[in-house]
C-alpha cells in the first residue's frame, strides 16, 4: 500500500540521518583528539648531568617509565646511572607458589637489567631490595632498612641528582617509595633542590579516567600523559627531542610481563619532574573530598577502603606513617 511505503521510507530516512549524526560525531570527536594531542606538555628544562643520576623507584619498568629520557641523556653526556628498585615486583596470591614467585621475581628483574642494558648501564648499577610488593613496605623495620641503604648509596655515590616516583596515591609502593627517598635525603643530608619526582598514575583526576573510556572507541587515541596532583605550578618536562622520545618508547618493550604497547601508549612521553614535595604522610596525597573521580566514581567501589591505594584502610595508613614519621630519625632530626 502507499501509506505503508511511505512510512518505511520515512524509517529509512531516519536511520540514515541518525547513522549521519553518529558518524559526524565520531569524526568530529576524532578531529577534538587530534588537536588536544598538539598542545605542549609543559615547559621544558634540561636537568641532566654528566655525573652519576641515581634513580630510586617501586617496581621493575618504573625507571623506564619515570626517567627513560634522563637515564639515555646522562649517558649520552658521559655520566653514570643508578637505580634502586625497592619492591620485588609480584604480587603474592593463594594460587601462587613460592617457587612461582621467585621465578616471576627473576624474570622481572632480568626485564629492568635489559633494559639497563640497552641504554649501556651495567648490571651492578640496578640495587634489589627485593620487599614484597604490596606487603614488605607495610612492614616499618623494612622501610627502615630502605631508609639506610639509599642514604648510605646517596653518601657514596654524590649523585647529581635523585630521581623517584611522586607521592600520590596511585600505588602504595610507589609512595613509600618517595617516604624512603626523603627520608634517606634528609638522612645522607642531601640538597633537596637536587632531588625530583615523576608522576606515574593516580586517582584524582576525572577527566583521565574518562577520556580513557572514550579511549576505547576513538581512532585517533587522545594523549594522555601522567599528571601530576595539584599543585602543578614548579613542574616541567624533559626537554626531549622526537627521537629521544622515540628511543624511551622502545624501552618498554624489554617489559614483555607488563605489556609492552601499552606501557608506551600511556608512559611513552618526555619525563616530568617536580622538587620533591615534603608532606604530611599521614594525611595522605589529597583530599579525597576534593577529587570529582572519587565523589563520583572510586568512593562507590572502595567503600572501606583507603580512596588512595585501594589496599589497606585509611586508618591503617595513617597510623603507618604517623609510625614512621616518629621513628625515622632524619624526621627527628627536623
Amino acid at each position: 500500500m502507499p501509506g505503508t511505503r511511505n512510512q518505511d521510507h520515512n524509517v529509512w530516512q531516519d536511520i540514515v540521518w541518525v547513522l549521519a549524526g553518529v558518524a559526524a560525531v565520531y569524526t568530529l570527536a576524532n578531529a577534538a583528539a587530534f588537536l588536544f594531542n598538539l598542545r605542549p606538555l609543559r615547559p621544558r628544562k634540561d636537568i641532566t648531568s654528566g655525573d652519576t643520576l641515581l634513580i630510586v623507584v617501586a617496581h621493575q619498568d618504573d625507571e623506564a617509565i619515570i626517567a627513560g629520557g634522563a637515564m639515555a641523556r646522562t649517558l649520552d653526556k658521559g655520566g653514570n646511572v643508578h637505580v634502586v628498585y625497592t619492591a620485588d615486583g609480584v604480587t603474592r596470591g593463594p594460587s601462587l607458589t613460592e617457587d612461582a614467585a621467585r621465578a616471576r621475581i627473576a624474570r622481572r628483574e632480568s626485564e629492568s637489567l635489559a633494559c639497563l642494558a640497552d641504554l649501556g648501564i651495567p648490571g651492578e648499577n640496578a640495587h634489589f631490595l627485593r620487599y614484597e610488593n604490596q606487603e614488605g613496605l607495610t612492614e616499618p623495620p623494612n622501610v627502615m632498612r630502605a631508609v639506610d641503604y639509599v642514604a648510605e648509596l646517596i653518601k657514596e655515590l654524590e649523585p647529581y641528582a635523585i630521581l623517584t616516583s611522586a607521592f600520590e596515591g596511585g600505588h602504595c609502593d610507589h609512595d613509600m617509595t618517595h617516604f624512603i627517598v626523603s627520608r634517606a635525603a634528609e638522612t645522607a643530608r642531601f640538597p633537596f633542590e637536587r632531588v625530583f619526582e615523576a608522576p606515574e598514575y593516580n586517582r584524582y583526576y576525572l577527566r583521565e579516567y574518562l577520556l580513557r573510556k572514550l579511549n576505547d572507541i576513538l581512532f585517533v587515541k587522545v594523549n594522555l600523559p601522567p599528571r601530576f596532583l595539584p599543585p602543578v605550578s614548579p613542574s616541567f618536562a624533559l626537554d626531549m627531542s622526537r627521537g629521544e622520545i622515540a628511543r624511551k618508547r622502545r624501552l618498554f618493550g624489554h617489559f614483555a610481563t607488563q605489556k609492552p604497547q601499552r606501557l608506551a601508549a600511556r608512559f611513552g612521553f618526555p619525563d616530568q619532574f617536580r622538587p620533591l614535595s615534603r608532606p604530611d604522610y599521614a594525611k595522605g596525597p589529597y583530599d579525597p573530598r576534593e577529587s570529582l573521580r572519587y565523589r563520583f566514581v572510586d568512593r562507590w567501589k572502595h567503600k572501606d577502603k583507603a580512596p588512595f591505594y585501594g589496599g589497606l584502610t585509611n586508618e591503617d595508613y595513617r597510623k603507618l606513617y604517623e609510625r614512621l614519621q616518629e621513628e625515622t630519625p632524619a624526621a627527628n632530626a627536623r
